[in-house]
């Protein structure tokens, strides 16, 4: 058993993992203000952005028990190599071209195809690479490193909108993917092949497909904790995505407000973010503490997401400053407590079935939320948000506590489920 958490595989996924924030950053940011921009439409915007989850709606939960069943690594190489082709070729097509609305649909669903597969191949292999013993502070590292990345690029990546342009930006993005290839290549650690893990034949593939797919739905379903946290993170994640782009659709068409400003923003957020995983990585909460932590959080978070464009911008600042601290800490408690409670052989498809939830919450609120602006204020659709979560919240955490603090204050204490 390893006796520390920097390991050399744990190191060099930390590494890929930061390199694939910054990309993402980079893009994902100017991307929604490109669309924006050019359709001068929250509907059309709200369009591009269910197609970015409707992969996951469709595929996560199908595609989950052969992930389980493939090398990993292999896996995460091959998908990161379709995407630097993927990304080469847009910023090509941008740099001699211009902007067409169906090519960035097009471009959106292929790419989140491959999120999807890359996301449930990376929840599963991760925990064999955090050594045994240090989940929490692995998984604090990990719930850090978007949040500073973000915290430092918002305003860059507003500023190379503005002045470099986003053909300029894919190719950036293209050569992060390429660095990311190389270092996932040295990785060591993968667990060796059982027979369980082979992939089957074509002619009994369906057959142990069907298997494993029921059993991965019939165990998320016979665990009342499970469900209620997965739902509610599909409700509430929705909620704030809508919320998040009518506080973008509102900087943007405000007379004194702008897109630097927002970025500003984002950037508060993501500070309080970094300070929170900073935290959780120093000091861990006992397992008896975490769900009353969490519920105070959730409490909070949707409180402030419900008033947030009714204060001034100082107040913004200070306010997104708290909820990303508090919402890395409930995310880094979340994460370490589904690691410690689900069997390995279970990871993929519950993470699948929780991907489809979030997306299909995701994929809802925000369409409705681009629906409901053509009529209503920004503000107004915020607010609305805003209550359905706290009463969701209500309904799916506090009310069936007792299920939810199961998962809460699972420990995970077999050194044989992590690499050697």
């Amino acid at each position: 058993m390893e006796s520390k958490l920097w390991t050399k595989d744990y190191t060099l996924l930390t590494v890929t993992t930061i390199l694939s924030a910054i990309g993402g950053e980079a893009i994902t940011f100017p991307l929604s203000l490109l669309v924006f921009d050019e359709t001068g439409s929250p509907f059309l915007s709200a369009i591009i952005f269910v197609a970015s989850f409707a992969p996951d709606i469709i595929l996560a939960v199908l595609i989950a028990p052969l992930v389980e069943k493939w090398n990993k690594k292999k896996l995460i190489i091959v998908l990161d190599t379709l995407l630097l082709v993927l990304y080469l070729f847009l910023a090509v097509y941008m740099y001699f071209l211009s902007f067409n609305y169906m090519i960035m649909l097009l471009f959106t669903l292929i790419t989140s195809t491959i999120s999807i597969i890359y996301s449930l191949a990376y929840q599963a292999w991760l925990p064999d690479i955090i050594p045994v013993g240090f989940e929490q502070k692995g998984n604090a590292v990990g719930s850090t490193i978007y949040p500073f990345i973000t915290m430092a690029m918002a305003p860059l990546s507003a500023w190379a909108y503005k002045n470099l342009g986003i053909a300029n930006i894919f190719f950036f993005v293209a050569g992060l993917l390429a660095i990311s290839i190389v270092l996932e290549a040295q990785i060591k650690c993968h667990k060796a092949k059982t027979e369980d893990e082979q992939v089957p034949s074509w002619r009994s593939a369906f057959s142990a497909y069907k298997n494993d797919l029921v059993e991965g739905v019939h165990y998320f379903r016979s665990i009342k904790g499970l469900r209620n946290i997965g739902v509610y993170m599909g409700v509430t994640n929705g909620c704030s995505a809508g919320i998040t782009q009518m506080t973008q659709y509102y900087f943007q068409t405000h007379p004194v407000l702008n897109v630097i400003m927002l970025g500003t923003l984002k950037t508060a957020q993501m500070l309080g973010r970094v300070i929170g995983g900073v935290l959780q990585y120093r000091f861990e909460i006992p397992p008896q503490k975490r769900f009353a932590f969490t519920k105070l959080v959730y409490l909070l978070y949707d409180s402030i997401d419900t008033i947030l464009l009714f204060l001034p911008f100082p107040a913004m600042l200070g306010l997104k400053f708290t909820t990303g601290g508090l919402g890395t800490s409930s995310a880094i408690i979340r994460s370490t407590a589904y690691q410690n409670f689900l069997p390995r052989n279970m990871r993929a498809r519950v993470a699948s079935i929780n991907s489809l939830l979030f997306s299909v919450g995701m994929a809802t609120f925000y369409l409705l939320s681009g629906l409901l602006a053509e009529y209503l204020s920004y503000r107004t659709v915020a607010v609305g948000f805003g209550v359905f979560q706290l009463i969701a919240m209500y309904l799916l955490i506090i009310r069936p506590g007792k299920d939810n603090r199961v998962i809460y204050e699972a420990d995970r204490t077999l050194a044989a489920d992590a690499c050697e």
